[in-house]
């Protein structure tokens, strides 16, 4: 009898807090800047972060003569521009920002990562601005088999997207968790993003806002009638 109390007390618990936190759904907009490039050190490059009414870019490499283009990242948070907001369920996936890598032919230009901030100013179902900070890793592959698409560079999401930054809202911890690019509109997701060599390949990046299992007021008396549960059946194996 012990077992089956426990078992249909966390059941209802779990279901009361999955149920409350997942229905949630926030709203707002975000913006892109980069920072902290990590390079070598005769690596020429430059950053614009005018990810408002713009885009956020960082430049890198001395163009070779053939391509006249040098490498570049240009990230459009969703709502930067004042139209087109981000929204989603908690643990669902929403596109968060336009992002694009054009891969030039150039020299001095070996960029291994940069800094991705993401400024999320959210309007519902609470009004509150935090900042969250992801890696962005590239790839660089040698132009060794004159294929275009073989010769591309790669650029992933370090860490599997997830921040330690969070926010709270109704007695629960949410942190933002970049899930990927996606070409087909969020159908499907790939953790990397592949540039051919010469070309300027764009995508969406698509997060989710995710629940940090912090019990809810509702879960914890729950909690608490199982606590004064256990007593009574030990009575009763007693009597």
């Amino acid at each position: 009898m012990k077992k089956s109390i426990c078992g249909l007390v966390a059941l209802m618990a779990c279901a009361v807090s999955s149920g409350a936190m997942a229905s949630v759904v926030f709203n707002g907009s975000a913006k892109c800047s980069w920072g902290n490039a990590i390079r070598a050190t005769d690596t020429v490059y430059s950053i614009a972060n005018g990810d408002a009414g713009g885009v956020a870019s960082i430049n890198w490499g001395v163009p070779a003569e053939t391509t006249q283009a040098d490498n570049q990242f240009t990230c459009n948070g969703a709502g930067s521009d004042g139209s087109g907001d981000w929204s989603g369920l908690a643990n669902e996936s929403f596109k968060i920002a336009d992002f694009s890598y054009r891969n030039g032919s150039t020299f001095n230009g070996d960029l291994s990562a940069v800094d991705l901030q993401i400024a999320l100013d959210i309007s519902g179902p609470v009004v509150l601005a935090e900042d969250f900070a992801f890696k962005f890793l590239v790839t660089n592959t040698p132009n060794e088999t004159g294929d275009p698409v073989l010769d591309g560079d790669i650029v992933s999401i370090a860490g599997s997207g997830v921040t330690s930054a969070a926010f709270g809202y109704g007695g629960v911890n949410y942190t933002l968790q970049l899930l990927g690019f996606s070409t087909d509109g969020g159908a499907t997701l790939s953790d990397g993003f592949k540039s051919p060599e010469g070309a300027n390949q764009a995508a969406g990046i698509y997060a989710k806002v995710t629940v940090q299992e912090v019990p809810e007021p509702g879960t914890l008396a729950l909690v608490a009638v199982a606590g004064m549960a256990l007593p009574l059946v030990r009575r009763r194996k007693l009597v």
